[in-house]
């Protein structure tokens, strides 16, 4: 590793910018619970995540200009920042709600384990208020499985639906799945022609694999993007240099120098789920205490308590300082 990534890590720039959703000035008077709250909606725009944001957005923008929008999988472990970009594209087009309707730009679901498609189905309607008392459509349970295929057809028109996103994809890649696996990918094909709204699918490596047994969905949604965890290296210390401009506290607690850096990366393990929860854990734990930045000292109680403290574990965090 080079000795130029780290200088004067008080000083650096992250590469990739800020986001504006969360104002720093304004939050450093938070509570210590909001301040968590703030870390949480943090996104660095860091090169993979951007990519995918940008595949993300232009399916989203060909809606009603294009005849076939298309779409596609997100693949990465878990905690690797799949829902991070679900969450982006929500919190960009939230729901609507006027008198006529229920606008929903974005509709957002998640496949539990063993999923059967009227269950996906019925995930997707409950989200266009499909149980509302003044619902013109029929109440879930009196339906069969082309009926609730019918009912989903015009609820993406009458909620105005511009991008579909599923989340824990890889569920139905499940080897148990079987042919239940062809049937659920057979109904997201007939939605897509139907609708002419697009798809995008997430879930670890598991969900390439209803993409591989139905090559007619694979060629309707042909795009396919990797979120990778990080490795110990620039990109790395761009990702922590970021989090440092945009921490709710008042003063930079030097992330991307080299002690507290590689302890986060060993911490973390490169997934941005751990990172973000290490990082709020300290936040809430110096913001109790009246600091005004987070300390090495914090990041070493934050870790046992997102870890859950085992002494056997060794805390990367120990040796800083000493």
């Amino acid at each position: 590793m080079s000795a130029e990534l780290f200088s004067d890590p008080e000083k650096m720039e992250a590469p990739w910018g800020t986001r504006a959703a969360v104002d720093r000035e304004n939050s450093l008077h938070l509570a210590p619970e909001a301040k968590v709250a703030a870390v949480r909606r943090i996104r660095v725009l860091h090169p993979a995540y951007d990519n995918a944001i940008q595949f993300v957005q232009r399916t989203f923008d060909k809606f009603g200009r294009f005849e076939d929008p298309g779409g596609g999988r997100i693949i990465a472990q878990s905690g690797g920042g799949k829902s991070a970009v679900v969450q982006h594209m929500v919190e960009k087009y939230p729901k609507i709600d006027t008198p006529e309707r229920l606008i929903v730009p974005v509709l957002a679901i998640s496949v539990s384990s063993a999923p059967r498609i009227g269950s996906i189905l019925d995930s997707i309607l409950a989200e266009c208020s499909f149980f509302l008392t003044n619902s013109k459509l029929r109440a879930t349970e009196d339906l069969k499985i082309p009926g609730k295929v019918d009912s989903v057809i015009e609820a993406f028109a009458r909620c105005q639906v511009r991008l579909l996103m599923v989340d824990e994809f890889s569920h139905v890649g499940e080897r148990r799945q079987g042919p239940m696996s062809k049937e659920i990918t057979n109904t997201m094909k007939l939605i897509y022609s139907a609708t002419k709204v697009g798809q995008i699918f997430l879930g670890e490596e598991n969900a390439n694999l209803p993409f591989e047994q139905n090559g007619q969905l694979r060629t309707r949604l042909p795009g396919m993007i990797s979120l990778h965890m990080f490795e110990y290296g620039t990109e790395f210390l761009g990702v922590l240099q970021s989090f440092d401009e945009q921490l709710p506290m008042r003063y930079q607690a030097g992330l991307a120098a080299p002690d507290i850096s590689f302890a986060l990366h060993v911490a973390s393990g490169g997934q941005m789920r751990t990172l973000v929860k290490i990082l709020s854990e300290a936040v809430y734990i110096a913001a109790s205490g009246n600091d005004d930045k987070i300390s090495h000292k914090h990041l070493k109680i934050a870790y046992d308590y997102v870890t859950g403290g085992d002494p056997k574990l060794h805390n990367p965090f120990s040796a800083i300082g000493k």
